[in-house]
Order: C-alpha cells, then structure tokens, then sequence
C-alpha cells in the first residue's frame, strides 16, 4: 500500500458513481490522523484514534491503522470477489460438468480472490 501523500485534497465523487480504486492510506499531517486517498491524494475518508507516546506526542492508535487498512483492502478486493462469486456461481450450476471438476474451477476462482481480500496474494 501507499502511504504518506502530503496535501490531501476533499473533493466528492461524480453522484452515483463509485470512487475508483485502488485506496491507500495517507497521513496528511504526520502523526495525526490517518486518511483513506485515491488518485493524487483525494480523502475519502479520515481514521481517528490516537495514543498517547510520550512527551506530548500522539500517533495513531494500532486499532486505528488497522481499520484504515481494512477500509483500503475491502474495497481495493471488492471487484476481485464480486468476480470470482459469479465465476463460482457459474461453474457450480454447470451441469455439463462432472461435480469434481466443477469444485476444482471454484476452488481455482476462489483462491486467488481470497489472496486479493486478505493482503496475501494478486489476481
């Protein structure tokens, strides 16, 4: 993931239109509160949760970080796991199929948009 863009700028999405991907993380002001940009650093949205380090510094919380990093995640793997959901749908109501293949082609669908949804792996 990205991270660190300075100059964050709000500015909405087309209505109706969903804001394209991918998401990153981005701390406008360092060591305050956590940004979700797109593009060139547009917020999306602003993660707050800050703990106190010592000598009057504050940084973000690890609950914090770790929420910012799930809202990017889940909808950088939204399209990844729509897709691979249709492919399964798919293979599984294929009757031209033996049964044992049909679990095979969900199973390769499934795998890698798994890896997408959990940060371990790309389609």
């Amino acid at each position: 993931m990205k991270s660190n863009k300075m100059n964050a700028e709000f500015a909405p999405a087309k209505s109706g239109q969903p804001t394209p991907t991918p998401w990153y993380i981005a701390s406008a002001v360092p060591g305050n509160v956590l940004k979700v940009c797109v593009g060139q650093g547009r917020v999306i949205c602003e993660v707050m949760g800050l703990e106190h380090v010592g000598g009057g510094k504050y940084l973000p919380s690890a609950e914090a970080k770790g929420n910012a990093e799930l809202i990017a995640l889940a909808v950088n793997s939204h399209a990844a796991l729509v897709e691979a959901l249709r492919k399964c749908k798919a293979a599984v109501e294929d009757s031209s199929k033996p049964p044992s293949a049909r679990m095979e082609l969900v199973r390769d669908y499934a795998t890698p948009a798994l890896g997408v949804a959990t940060g371990k792996g790309e389609l």
